[in-house]
């Protein structure tokens, strides 16, 4: 079973990630994923600044798009087709990059704008200036939502909620039914 995580920026994927991994789920997140797939590219950009001109829409952004996203869907497809455990894919940009074709499952986990913002800025990396571009990048909130089988509060009570779920989805889901999202 692969559960497809995302949602926007600071709405708490890695939190929700983190609590299913804690039920027993291995977790890869598509963030280092790129970001080690810039590093072992012929890009000669770092993963921040492959970010930037990705989210900001840079002259190199659709150069950076189509060296990283086949070899990132490689990785992910090697990761879930490697092991029987449960896992979660932490994913922004699921819906976007058509990685939802490897889940069996699919939630987005959603939050006021205001308090995503606020946890951005929280971050040693981040400003306002960034994370505005990231939000203009992404799908917005409701897109997601619209296309996940399950949406769920990143300003709630995350683990009740994701308990419940995971009880409901463990013995019903097997790893055979990719794409079902």
């Amino acid at each position: 079973m692969i559960i497809g995580v995302t949602g926007c920026v600071g709405a708490g994927k890695s939190t929700a990630s983190a609590i299913l991994a804690g039920f027993g789920a291995r977790v890869l997140d598509l963030d280092r994923v790129a970001a080690n797939a810039v590093k072992e590219s012929s890009l000669g950009l770092t993963a921040a600044e492959a970010l930037a001109a990705v989210v900001k829409g840079g002259p190199d952004k659709a150069r950076i798009e189509v060296a990283l996203i086949p070899v990132v869907h490689a990785r992910v497809a090697a990761w879930c087709a490697e092991s029987a455990q449960p896992g979660v894919l932490d994913a922004a940009l699921l819906f976007e990059h058509g990685l939802e074709r490897f889940c069996d499952f699919t939630i987005c986990v959603c939050c006021p704008i205001e308090e995503r913002k606020r946890r951005v800025e929280l971050r040693s990396t981040a400003s306002s200036g960034l994370f505005a571009a990231i939000e203009a990048a992404q799908w917005p909130e409701e897109k997601k939502a619209s296309l996940a089988r399950l949406i769920v509060q990143g300003d709630g009570d995350l683990t009740a909620t994701l308990f419940t779920a995971w009880n409901a989805l463990s013995p019903t889901l097997s790893p055979s039914g990719r794409g079902r999202t």
